[in-house]
């Protein structure tokens, strides 16, 4: 058997969400680099367009569907449109999310620190990162369930694996909850042949949390905490995301996967 064979999503049906930037888009053009049909979920109807075009240009057609994960009947319809179009699904990603602002550490603000929490900024945080993931999970499970097996890969987080108080509460929580999801589910779903495991990036440079990582200043800053002493770009997730999505995973489930560059081997 060949690596080509291994890794190969060729001709598989997948549904990514959160795909219009960042990590997700990363993923999707992965998936359509490598001859999977491709639906993007985002709410972002722009930028969807935006990629779509972009994606096509380079041979790469997918689909998009406008939707906010954290409304249920959202990305229900939309999940229903995206595996109607792709006539099936064979592989979920559920990357949709968002940060919960400042940790408790932060020099920037104290509006971090337990007393001083939104709790609209918590609500937000956790219907989307928490809330969102049951809510595409619900909708798309189905449809994998018929095809007698798949793949369902959620986006969690390495600050889910171990506390970090430059990090917010709500989104420190959120991800723990997921990673604990994770692995009920991967338990759940073992005997109809469908493997659930996790992506834990580390500091990648997108757009979330106001994109602080595009300044050269904070990213700097981030990057001496980091064993590799730089941050990711999203291209570097495609490797794990194939990883996750093919038949290499086969054996490999309820697994939570850190991609951070040595962070939670030893980082700061």
């Amino acid at each position: 058997m060949t690596i080509e064979t291994i890794f190969s999503v060729r001709g598989k049906a997948a549904i990514v969400t959160g795909g219009a930037s960042g990590i997700g888009l990363a993923i999707a053009e992965a998936l359509a680099e490598n001859g999977a049909k491709v639906a993007i979920i985002d709410r972002d109807d722009e930028s969807l367009a935006r990629e779509q075009k972009r994606l096509a240009a380079a041979g790469l057609p997918v689909n998009v569907f406008v939707a906010d994960v954290a409304d249920r009947e959202q990305i229900a319809s939309a999940s229903k449109a995206a595996i109607e179009t792709l006539g099936g699904l064979d592989i979920v990603f559920a990357n949709a999310g968002i940060s919960g602002g400042y940790g408790p550490a932060s020099t920037y603000t104290n509006s971090g620190r337990f007393e001083n929490l939104d709790l609209a900024v918590w609500d937000r945080t956790l219907d989307v990162n928490l809330t969102g993931v049951l809510h595409t999970l619900r909708a798309t499970l189905p449809a994998i369930k018929q095809r007698n097996g798949g793949k369902i890969i959620v986006t969690a987080s390495i600050a889910g694996l171990r506390a970090n108080t430059s990090i917010g509460y709500s989104y420190t929580v959120s991800k723990t909850a997921v990673v604990s999801l994770i692995k009920t589910l991967a338990l759940e779903l073992a005997p109809s042949n469908i493997q659930v495991n996790g992506l834990a990036p580390g500091p990648f440079i997108t757009n979330i949390n106001g994109g602080r990582f595009h300044d050269p200043s904070n990213a700097a800053l981030e990057a001496s905490s980091v064993p590799l002493r730089r941050l990711a770009e999203p291209q570097e997730i495609k490797g794990l995301a194939l990883l996750l999505a093919s038949n290499a995973s086969s054996y490999i489930t309820g697994a939570v996967i850190p991609i951070d560059g040595g962070k939670t081997a030893g980082g700061q």
